[in-house]
């Protein structure tokens, strides 16, 4: 039994991303017991906030997020799971880049 962690595989993403137009992330980790809760944070040039007034299905050991950035200041995007062990110690990255039209 261990707190939570990013499944192989899903420690590191690239997620290409427009302005005002809404990204769909999945988070998936590995838990046993099973993840009780899930949190996600957003970085950018001001610092790290929690993402608020997002669409989330948290569904098992997964998260899903619809996300619209505000601008392109938004640089990554971390997942956060919980289980009764404990919280998860590294967060599930997932980078923002510019995508094109």
């Amino acid at each position: 039994m261990d707190a939570p962690h990013c499944k192989k595989g899903y420690e590191i993403m690239r997620v290409g991303a427009l302005p005002y137009e809404t990204l769909v992330v999945q988070c998936h980790v590995d838990s046993i017991p099973d993840v009780t809760r899930f949190s996600w944070t957003y970085n950018t040039s001001k610092g790290v906030l929690p993402v608020q007034g997002a669409k989330l299905q948290n569904k098992g050991n997964v998260s899903l997020l619809h996300f619209t950035p505000g601008t392109d200041d938004v640089e990554s995007l971390s997942c956060w799971a919980a289980n009764d062990v404990g919280r998860q110690l590294t967060p599930c990255l997932f980078y923002i880049v510019p995508a094109g039209r």
